[in-house]
């Protein structure tokens, strides 16, 4: 996913019948798996809700499809067979976004997109943008976008690490306020590099929130989240002002 590029629906009220409404045209994927677990996993029941959901948010659901798999690709999640299939459908249906019941690692969302070439969403996602389309005042939408920019923290840690050759190790150094969500993806950052390669978050009392310091064999280097994330807030209020 483009993380510069909010997710766009067309402007449809969710209670719109009218057929000659401009809708997007999604398709639903669901993964079933042991790894992931009964909370984890896609059934009939948690498609259904989320059929339910992408047409609170506007959007025409085209087709439904649930995969049994053991374990998740661990790079493009569905695996690339069931990609081509999905793909084929979208291109059939017209489709123009795919939304994923299960949830997706921030690699996986890059994969998929630019694999199936349309928009894709996980279940969080979906939720957060019907909240976004909720939202009364400026400031509300402002804070929705905010929230569902909050996994561009891990994203922009794990691109600082791909950009690191050859190293082996690798310690993220956070703030106290930015630990509890980074710690929560170090297992997604471990995902994500290089095998052999292990990854530890520690909290880092010198620094502060949305300061990242990244501990290699090569070296220690300043991610600069601070610097981009400001950047990334001034384009949300941009686009939050530009909405009046």
């Amino acid at each position: 996913m483009d993380f510069d590029t909010p997710i766009s629906w067309a402007t449809v009220p969710p209670d719109d019948s009218s057929t000659d409404a401009p809708r997007n045209k999604v398709i639903l994927v669901g993964l079933s798996s042991p790894v992931l677990g009964r909370a984890q996993s896609a059934d009939s029941d948690t498609m259904d809700e989320l059929a339910a959901l992408a047409q609170t948010a506007g959007a025409s659901v085209e087709g439904t499809l649930i995969q049994n798999r053991h374990a998740p690709d661990p790079g493009s999640f569905i695996g690339e067979g069931k990609i081509a299939e999905v793909k084929l459908w979208c291109e059939n249906t017209g489709a123009d976004m795919v939304i994923f019941d299960n949830d997706l690692s921030p690699s996986q969302m890059r994969v998929l997109t630019e694999r199936l070439g349309v928009q894709v969403l996980d279940r969080c996602g979906l939720i957060q943008d019907i909240f976004a389309q909720r939202a009364r005042t400026r400031e509300g939408r402002l804070q929705v976008e905010l929230a569902q920019y909050q996994p561009i923290l891990a994203q922009l840690i794990s691109d600082a690490m791909m950009h690191v050759e050859g190293s082996k190790s690798y310690i993220v150094h956070v703030s106290k306020e930015d630990y509890p969500e980074i710690g929560t993806a170090q297992r997604t950052l471990l995902e994500e590099s290089a095998p052999g390669c292990s990854v530890d978050v520690v909290e880092d009392i010198g620094l502060s929130r949305n300061q990242c310091m990244l501990e290699t064999d090569n070296g220690v280097f300043d991610v600069g989240l601070d610097r981009q994330l400001t950047e990334l807030r001034n384009k949300l209020m941009i686009l939050s002002y530009s909405a009046e």
